[in-house]
Formats: C-alpha cells, structure tokens, sequence
C-alpha cells in the first residue's frame, strides 16, 4: 500500500522534469513565452508568424496593426524616422518607448536619447561618478563641467563669481575644485580692472574722497563695498556735516577739525 501511494507522486515529479521553459535568451534578457528575439530585443512572436513564408519585402499584416512589410523575417509596420516605435525599433525620435536611463542602470534619469537608425544613445546617461559624463547630480565628473568655466563658479566663502582665467578641476567625487582658476574676484583684496577698489586696496596712486571730487581731507579713502568691489562715497566727511553742501561747498581745517564753509 505504501509503494501504491508513491506512484502518483514519482509520475508527477517526472511529468514536471519533462516539461522545457519556453523562454528564450536574447542577450541579457529573457524573452518569455510568445516573444522572440531580435537584433538584441524581445518582440512578438506574431511578428515573425505573420511573415512565415513570405519573401524579403513581402507586405504582410498583423491584426492589431494592419499592414506592414516584411524585414529580416519579421513584420515591421511603420519606418525609422516617423517618431512612433514600432515592430523592433528600440526608440524613434522624441518617442524612448518609456524608457530612462535608469532603465540601463543609470542612477539619473535623464540623458538618454534615439539615434538615426532608431537605437537608443545611451553615451550621456550618468551611471556612476567617474564616468566622464556629468549628471544632473552632480557638479562635474571628469573635463564634463556642463560648459561652465571659472566665471561661473564662487571662491570658497563668496557669493561673488571669478573674473576670467584658468579651468576648473573635478574631485574625484564629482565636486568642483576652483583653486586652479586665476584672474581674481570681487573680494579677494586686490583691484583688478573693473573694480573701483577691493578691500584695502584702492589703486595706484590710491583713490581719494578728493580725487573723487569731495571737498575735505585728501588723504582720507572711502569706504570700499566688499561685495560689488565700488567706492562708497557717503562715507567721505568733512567735520560733522559728512560731504559739504552746495550752500558751503568749502571744506576747511580750523584747529585739526574740518567743517564746511
């Protein structure tokens, strides 16, 4: 009674163990049952069905699309170029089948494109930092700096930009190195052309409330604004009065005091 009971159970092992998985190795993929592949892709079987026996070129029709004609034994309706995927295109024009670059391991989505024979470009999809290609992540990766150069980018502990020179370099965790960019920027304690002053330095010969046209004291500077690098004037004086009048324009030292006369 005891080997009676087995047999059910051995006959069911051996049924299962004679029957073959359908699916059909494409590549990296696996194409389940009613797929095929080809040129590195899964695609209906129907596909090829609707072209057995026709020749190259053959116009041949599939049900659920209509008529299309017959390519390398499978049945393609539309053509590259049209902006619809169709039959084995991967992609065509705007139209990646719903597919990111995440789809190809990518950590960032974007960058992914279709070429003229409708294959996806997959050359500016950012899998990792390293590989050259600078994602939306991060702030470079490699000579890919999204066409900045220096004048885009800020010194450590400034908002304001570098004037002109040098290049960037990139880490390699994919972050912006400035320190090889030359030429200077609004705070860096040096005028440079186009500044009025930077810091304490107001030029050669040195800026004057004077020279700039102020009555008072002509060795007295103005105050320089650090972050636009330009005079402020208001902080010329004379006395108690700041910038003399147009009433008294005169400015006069009486006893080491200055007033407006």
């Amino acid at each position: 009674m005891v080997g009676l009971a087995r047999t059910p159970i051995i006959l069911v092992l051996l049924l299962v163990a004679c029957v073959r998985s359908e699916a059909v190795q494409c590549g990296d993929l696996l194409c389940p049952d009613g797929r095929v592949c080809a040129k590195g892709t899964c695609v209906s079987a129907s596909l090829a069905t609707a072209c057995s026996g026709h020749a190259e070129g053959a116009t041949c029709n599939l049900s659920e699309l209509g008529n299309g004609t017959c390519r390398d034994g499978l049945c393609i309706t539309g053509i590259c170029g049209d902006g619809i995927v169709n039959g084995i295109e991967a992609c065509d024009g705007a139209d990646l089948a719903g597919k990111t670059c995440v789809a190809f391991g990518s950590t960032d989505a974007a960058g992914l494109a279709c070429t003229a024979d409708c294959s996806f470009d997959k050359s500016r999809c950012n899998g990792t930092c390293g590989d050259g290609h600078k994602g939306t992540e991060e702030q470079c990766d490699g000579q890919d700096f999204g066409a900045k150069t220096c004048r885009d980018f800020s010194p450590p502990g400034t908002t304001n930009k570098y004037y002109q020179g040098g290049a960037p370099t990139c880490t390699i965790d994919c972050k912006v190195n400035t320190s090889s960019c030359t030429g200077g920027w609004c705070g860096d304690g040096h005028k440079q052309f186009g500044e009025d002053c930077d810091g304490d330095d107001f030029g050669n010969p040195p800026a004057t409330c004077a020279s700039l046209g102020h009555p008072g004291d002509a060795v007295t500077p103005p105050a320089c604004d650090l972050m636009a690098c330009t005079f402020t004037e208001e902080t010329c004086s004379c006395g108690d009065n700041g910038i003399c009048p147009a009433a008294t324009p005169t400015c006069v030292i009486n006893g080491g005091v200055y007033s407006c006369r």
